[in-house]
This record gives C-alpha cells, sequence and structure tokens, in this order.
C-alpha cells in the first residue's frame, strides 16, 4: 500500500504544479480543474487506507466529509474547500458562458495548497505506520 499512497502523492504535487503553469499562462479555468484534482487524488489516497474505492466524485466526497472531517480527523474548512474547488471544476470543464475568473483561479491554488499539506502529511505517516506493521521484525 506505502508504494500506492506515494503515487497518489506523486499525482496531487503533479496537477498542482500543472494548476500552477496553467494560471501562469492565464487558463483560470483548466487551473482550477488541476487544483480539484491535485486535492482529490489524497482524498482518493485517504480512503485507500480504509480499502474503499468509488467510481463517482461524489461518493469519494461524502465518505470523506462523514469519516474524516465529522469525526475531526481534518478542519471543517476542507469539506468546504472541495466544495469549493469542485464548483470552480464543473464551471472551468463543462461552462460555455461562464468563466473562472483570475482570483477564483488563485483561491482554487491556495485551497488545494492546504489540502495538499496537511493531507500529505497525513498519508506519509499512516502509510509508514501500516509498513510498519506489515512488516515482520528482522532477528539476528
Amino acid at each position: 500500500m506505502k508504494n500506492e499512497i506515494e503515487s497518489v502523492i506523486d499525482k496531487s504535487k503533479r496537477s498542482i504544479k500543472s494548476a500552477k503553469r496553467e494560471y501562469k499562462a492565464g487558463d483560470y479555468d483548466y487551473a482550477c480543474s488541476r487544483a480539484y484534482y491535485a486535492a482529490f487524488y489524497l482524498l482518493e489516497g485517504v480512503l485507500l487506507l480504509d480499502n474503499k474505492r468509488f467510481t463517482k466524485h461524489s461518493a469519494v466526497i461524502s465518505f470523506f466529509n462523514k469519516d474524516y472531517v465529522k469525526t475531526n480527523v481534518f478542519p471543517v474548512e476542507f469539506s468546504k474547500h472541495i466544495k469549493y474547488l469542485l464548483k470552480r471544476r464543473e464551471i472551468g470543464d463543462y461552462s460555455f458562458s461562464i468563466r473562472v475568473s483570475q482570483e477564483e483561479a488563485q483561491n482554487c491554488i491556495s485551497k488545494a495548497e492546504e489540502i495538499i499539506k496537511v493531507i500529505s502529511d497525513y498519508l506519509k505517516k499512516k502509510s509508514t505506520e501500516a509498513h510498519e506493521i506489515e512488516e515482520p521484525e528482522t532477528r539476528d
């Protein structure tokens, strides 16, 4: 599981880098989309610790909120951040008449980075603990 968690964290890091590139290029729709995915991948990583996998984004977010935000593992702001990111991702990916503003894109990146910092640290800690439990003790 440790390798899978490392892959999730790496994918999240690549997505936030992509969000920043898109932001600098002036493509705020795609910047928000990539920022959302940077955070979303980490939510999926948290669920992996519980051996949970969902195909719908709404199911991932719902489980995360119920089992991790409402139980105070993560701050309630994360639920609000994810909702904000999801709304801007939907505008950026699906709307032809509304566009994400520069300010909204900057907010998306900031909110995603806050989530990335906290959840990446959590995943690293938990996957290391799980790895230590899984590996038998070596004796001479």
